[in-house]
């Protein structure tokens, strides 16, 4: 199916460098040229109903391998086959020194009780918040909104496996550089 459209349509949450790169090589295996590629824009909550529909045919995007999405993703009600890990990342906070220190130690109380966590919305991150945080503490959001939210103070901490994508979009959005 992919070798008769001509190109690879590669679904991310961002254009991050080395998921570019990854897609180009794809491409450059698959046919031979690395410019045979179309990227296509995905959110958490619809990045497995667009692979399972072949709305794109390689998901490039922070996603945590679950037997659960093995066996039952919750957004399609099917199970994928995920390749070997091509980046192994790990969960943490990104904001204001008080409250990053608030969400790593668990604390809710004195003057941790303003916490407020941006976290992607239908992510496993947000699933394992619940485990540690009551829901008031949380602020479900989409990945393009968590840099917006963090500097107009909706949230003060970030949860992310992907800090320095976040550092350059708020030292950008600083600066009045922003796309």
């Amino acid at each position: 199916i992919i070798q008769s459209n001509g190109f690879i349509r590669c679904g991310m949450d961002t254009d991050q460098t080395y998921r570019l790169q990854l897609c180009r090589a794809v491409a450059a295996v698959v046919f031979g040229d690395p410019e045979k590629y179309r990227l296509v824009k995905l959110s958490s909550s619809d990045r497995f109903v667009k692979l399972q529909s072949r709305q794109v045919d390689l998901l490039l995007f922070s996603d945590t391998h679950t037997m659960e999405r093995e066996i039952n993703e919750r957004t399609t009600g099917m199970g994928f086959t995920f390749s070997d890990p091509y980046y192994f990342s790990g969960l943490g906070y990104l904001g204001y020194e008080t409250y990053v220190k608030c969400a790593e130690e668990q604390i809710r109380y004195d003057q941790c009780q303003d916490l407020r966590i941006c976290v992607g919305t239908d992510t496993t991150h947000q699933d394992i918040l619940t485990q540690y945080f009551p829901s008031d503490f949380m602020v479900g959001v989409s990945f393009d909104n968590m840099t917006a939210y963090l500097l107009n103070g909706t949230c003060n901490v970030l949860v992310t496996d992907s800090p320095d994508y976040f550092l350059e979009e708020i030292v950008r959005e600083a600066n009045g550089t922003v796309d």
